[in-house]
């Protein structure tokens, strides 16, 4: 069999069938008897050769409210709670506003991890929209070009919105440098309204 062309991706099973070897688990020491360098000293692999690789963790922060350490604006109550479906922070509301500010969490690559989850019920009321805004250390307040919304489910189930925030109107996700935190709006809507939310989080797929 032929190895791929230089430059091209090979694996250690190529590697290991290609001097006929049969043995297993395939290790660098092993290898290293078959592989000798003729131009140059070094030989580069990539980081994820052979599985060896170090990937980020799938979900960069999660906060599931034990506790409630954030800041609020035009949220006119606020309780910790717990039921079947786990530990939630519950929140009502009155004006067309609501805001829960999700900011210093910390640095997160935005090219890594870009969904940003909220899982919730509305207890009673209709939300109407959800919204969520980025902040990073470029804009470290909330732009209203740097928003996604989303409609609400207001029918008392427990709906897990996601947020892919490479859709903003900005189009500036990718080129904030490191993302900080987020400003969540629970609702749009007036009417008096309570939700439940159980969880947030950034992770890297939906």
């Amino acid at each position: 069999m032929a190895l791929p062309a230089t430059g091209n991706q090979i694996t250690m099973l190529q590697v290991r069938d290609f001097f006929g070897g049969t043995y297993s688990p395939i290790t660098m020491s092993q290898l290293g008897e078959e592989i000798s360098i003729t131009s140059g000293t070094t030989v580069l692999l990539s980081e994820s050769f052979g599985g060896q690789s170090n990937p980020q963790p799938e979900i960069a922060f999660e906060d599931n409210f034990a506790a409630f350490n954030h800041n609020t604006n035009n949220i006119t109550s606020l309780n910790l709670g717990s039921d079947g479906d786990g530990d939630y922070i519950q929140v009502s509301w009155t004006s067309t506003d609501p805001q829960i500010l999700f900011y210093n969490l910390g640095n997160f690559d935005p090219t890594v991890y870009r969904y940003w989850k909220v899982l919730y019920r509305v207890v009673s009321g209709n939300a109407g929209q959800l919204l969520t805004y980025f902040v990073s250390d470029i804009d470290t307040t909330p732009v209203v070009t740097n928003v996604v919304s989303l409609s609400a489910d207001s029918g008392g189930s427990l709906v897990e919105a996601v947020f892919d925030m490479t859709t903003t109107s900005s189009g500036d996700w990718a080129s904030q440098g490191s993302i900080t935190g987020f400003r969540f709006d629970p609702g749009d809507s007036s009417v008096d309204t309570t939700m439940n939310i159980y969880r947030v989080q950034l992770t890297q797929s939906p």
